[in-house]
């Protein structure tokens, strides 16, 4: 499968001929053959692999090995923040229900059930009532009831067990071979490779594949094997199963919502601390003169740059760039306006009063090494000099993408220092 590298809401020509359908018309658009896609993950779209990455990250120019390592970046900061943003199927339990047609989260919980416990190899036997077969007489006497003739006790229901031993061969083949259809799709994405076996391994066809699959979870009582052996038969199902083209056209694990996924990565690696919020005004509404509701002003990230200096932060995320320069969008009236309350309401607290405070936006863009993966690209204040004294400037920040989704998957607080040796 063939990995396409794209940046979200930036125009592309649709070289590759995609077309519009009713499954896919929310992730991507297409006008006068522009296309431009809507989302930031992994989408499988007429057999190629679609990775999104989000505004400001950095894509052109870079070699395919480096695109599939970013990718690899991409997806586990959307697995870490895991919140219903994300579409993704849970997989706590394994109700075939809940996977939604979502390829690499079961993709992803077939290969960590293979880590953990190996290839399926449990000698899978049929169980019936006086069927075919050797008698269990553990089972026999504990799940049936005798007859007493001739003061003795008589069964006259035996539990009768058979090994099925050419299912269970090809119940190994199987999923081996789903496996290697994991590793052959987007085992690089997922960092999996599938460890060679020494049977001979014939192909299985779509039909005995469910059959095996279905017989087998019909005669087995062990539930670990029947959880794992329905996430090969959903696999199946799904028809990610070889080359099928039946479904050729599939959610992988995306979002439609990557400012929430920002906003968390900033809240992580400037150190946003929970007890700051706590102490923030309220507003109070009011109806016929008693008050009723308190409604909370909520910034993104309360921060200390020391001890007497409180940094208010918010992490902006825009689905649009100015021209091709890569630089952000500057943040509007109201994002502005609510900084400028941030700030009134916080330096009139009682906790905050005697504290110097900085406004701050931060937004995702494309920033070299050589200022630290973090610039200042604009200021923000009024043009009324008693107004511009008392609520100063809001420093608008662009800080590298990459780098700050690397920072994030290791809960680092390195960006919240260098961004405060910008402010000095």
């Amino acid at each position: 499968m063939r990995t396409l590298f794209f940046r979200e809401y930036t125009k592309y020509t649709n070289e590759w001929e995609f077309i519009e359908k009713d499954s896919t018309k929310d992730h991507f658009e297409i006008k006068n053959n522009i296309i431009e896609f809507k989302f930031c993950g992994f989408l499988n779209l007429n057999d190629y692999l679609i990775c999104v990455f989000p505004k400001g990250f950095l894509i052109e120019n870079k070699d395919p090995a480096t695109l599939q390592e970013n990718a690899q970046l991409l997806i586990k900061v959307l697995k870490k923040y895991n919140h219903k943003s994300i579409q993704n199927t849970f997989t706590n339990n394994h109700s075939i229900e809940r996977y939604n047609n979502n390829y690499v989260s079961l993709a992803n919980e077939i290969t960590r059930d293979y880590r953990k416990h190996g290839l399926i190899t449990q000698t899978i036997k049929s169980r019936r009532i006086n069927g075919p077969g050797k008698t269990n007489w553990n089972k026999t006497i504990k799940k049936t009831l005798p007859i007493l003739t001739n003061n003795s006790l008589m069964y006259l229901d035996l539990i009768n067990e058979k090994t099925l031993k050419s299912i269970s061969s090809e119940l190994i083949q199987l999923h081996w071979l789903i496996l290697k259809d994991i590793e052959e799709k987007v085992g690089w994405l997922l960092e999996f490779q599938a460890i060679p076996i020494q049977i001979n391994v014939k192909k299985i066809n779509i039909s005995r594949a469910k059959s095996i699959l279905k017989k087998t979870i019909s005669t087995t009582f062990n539930q670990r094997l029947i959880q794992r052996l329905k996430l090969l038969y959903q696999y199946i199902k799904e028809n990610f199963y070889g080359d099928s083209k039946t479904n050729n056209s599939f959610k992988i694990l995306y979002t439609f919502s990557f400012d929430k996924v920002w906003e968390k990565v900033c809240k992580v690696i400037y150190n946003d601390l929970a007890e700051l919020h706590e102490r923030v005004p309220k507003y109070i509404w009011t109806r016929n003169d008693e008050s009723y509701k308190e409604t909370s002003i909520i910034p993104d990230i309360l921060t200390y740059h020391d001890k007497d200096t409180l940094m208010i932060i918010d992490a902006k995320y825009y689905p649009e760039l100015e021209g091709k320069s890569g630089e952000s969008k500057l943040p509007p009236s109201g994002d502005i306006s609510k900084q400028f309350i941030y700030r009134k309401a916080l330096s009139l607290s009682p906790d905050f009063i005697n504290k110097s405070i900085v406004n701050i936006f931060i937004l995702p863009g494309i920033v070299s090494e050589k200022v630290n993966h973090t610039q200042e690209i604009a200021r923000v204040g009024f043009e009324n000099p008693l107004l511009l004294a008392d609520l100063h400037d809001i420093i608008a920040f662009q800080v590298d993408a990459e780098l700050a989704m690397r920072e994030y998957l290791i809960t680092s607080t390195r960006m919240k220092h260098v961004l405060i040796a910008n402010l000095i």
